[in-house]
């Protein structure tokens, strides 16, 4: 993530945008958010091209969706693997 994705996802901003249309938002990081965490992938091992694609083809953005499935499959091996 760089400085102009921060600038267009920051939590902050897009708390601000929701009082004024003027300000841009990341239409892959939205339509990753209020789409893209309810959907299930097939399952399998992706590469990152794999990602990359799938991600291009819905319109998701593929950094927050590689941290989503990091996170979800950490959370995973924590509590259902003892």
């Amino acid at each position: 993530m760089d400085a102009e994705c921060r600038r267009l996802t920051a939590s902050w901003i897009r708390e601000k945008s929701q009082n004024n249309e003027d300000i841009e938002l990341c239409s892959y990081f939205e339509k990753f958010s209020t789409e893209g965490k309810e959907q299930l992938l097939p399952a399998g091992v992706y590469t990152l091209e794999d990602l990359k694609d799938t991600c291009k083809e819905k319109g998701w953005c593929p950094y927050f969706m590689a941290r989503y499935m990091v996170f979800f499959k950490y959370f995973d091996f924590i509590f259902f693997t003892k």
